[in-house]
């Protein structure tokens, strides 16, 4: 069975109004309503009224991963006119496959907006995370079928049998290109727990508690090493650096701590480990360390946006009762518009984890 993707595209979707007096440039939102006005700040700036959710530092591209973080965060908002929007667009123009996965990229101004077919597995599971999200609050019926047929190939085309170990499963980071002779090209932040249990338990798909279950394995094993890097190669003598990336803990690791902390594994070795990279002072400078150096330890790359420094913050708090806050309270670092599209969605992600479960850790 294939997803029709113009599914959707009939029913009556209205525009969401968006948040365009109070909220300006640099303004946060610490008022009993912040996450609301957070909210509608991240749409108003990466949201289309179409449904397309803009990376404007990958040339005005979208990828199933935004689609699928821009369906999460609509849903677990109670806002079903926006994941109208961002569902009718992505099955419009993502769901091009043979399959039901999605094509991981979609670039604009092009004859041929997605010359990639290859999914990406996260954007898939947090599509289909999404669905089933809005399903839970909406009562509406397609977006459960559509998360059903995701999860469906999603199983078939993309979880393998682990290498160093097999008595696990793991998640492939897209359905091509990634097993090659050296061993699995693997991803450590693209299997989500929480999404994968909760898609188990709505779906009654079991083999997902147990990819959840291995991934924190996994997890576990790359911890005890150190920092968990973006990418890296699991083949039958255990973990190996990648010879397609650099072997750094980045972008991609940073959503390692924060995909646990959500998941309720605060205590897992990957979030400790994780966090001593940050453990010298890095409160002098307004720059904050983002990509560091596995062997060394040393940070390579450094960023001024605020979502990077509120995610570890929010950790921070809840592993040390203390922040990197600049009045040096334990909590963590409240929205700030203006900030480019990835550090802004971890960092609304941050907020609504917190408030489901460290509420503690919220900003004042």
């Amino acid at each position: 069975m294939k997803i029709n993707r113009r599914l959707f595209l009939g029913m009556s979707v209205s525009i969401v109004p968006f948040l365009t007096e109070n909220v300006v440039a640099g303004e946060v939102s610490v008022n009993e309503n912040f996450l609301q006005g957070s909210w509608l700040a991240w749409k108003k700036k990466f949201l289309l009224d179409n449904g397309r959710v803009v990376d404007a530092y990958q040339q005005l591209s979208s990828h199933s991963e935004g689609q699928g973080y821009g369906m999460v965060l609509s849903a677990l908002m109670n806002d079903l006119d926006t994941c109208k929007k961002i569902y009718a667009w992505t099955l419009e123009n993502l769901a091009i496959r043979s399959d039901n996965l999605l094509a991981w990229r979609w670039m604009p101004d092009t004859t041929d907006p997605v010359l990639d077919l290859n999914n990406s597995s996260d954007g898939d599971l947090f599509f289909a995370w999404g669905c089933i999200l809005a399903k839970q609050r909406f009562s509406t019926n397609d977006f459960n079928l559509t998360a059903q047929m995701i999860v469906q190939d999603l199983i078939k085309k993309c979880v393998r049998s682990d290498p160093s170990n097999s008595n696990r499963i793991l998640l492939l980071p897209g359905a091509d290109g990634f097993e090659k002779p050296e061993g699995i090209t693997y991803n450590p932040s693209y299997p989500m727990p929480r999404a994968l249990t909760e898609l188990s338990s709505a779906l009654n798909e079991p083999i997902l508690d147990k990819l959840a279950f291995d991934s924190l394995d996994i997890l576990s094993d790359i911890a005890a090493l150190g920092a968990t890097p973006d990418w890296l190669v699991i083949n039958e003598s255990g973990f190996a650096q990648s010879s397609q990336f650099n072997y750094v803990s980045g972008y991609d690791a940073l959503r390692v701590p924060l995909f646990l902390v959500w998941s309720d594994e605060a205590s897992h070795p990957a979030l400790l480990s994780h966090r001593n990279l940050y453990q010298t002072d890095k409160k002098t400078s307004n720059s904050f360390p983002v990509v560091f150096d596995i062997i060394t330890g040393k940070a390579q790359s450094f960023s001024d946006d605020i979502g990077y420094r509120a995610i570890v913050s929010y950790f921070d708090c809840m592993v040390n009762k203390s922040s990197f806050n600049s009045n040096k309270t334990k909590t963590m670092l409240p929205y700030y518009k203006n900030q480019p599209y990835f550090p802004a969605t971890l960092h609304m992600m941050a907020l609504l984890s917190q408030i489901e479960r460290y509420d503690v850790c919220k900003p004042n």
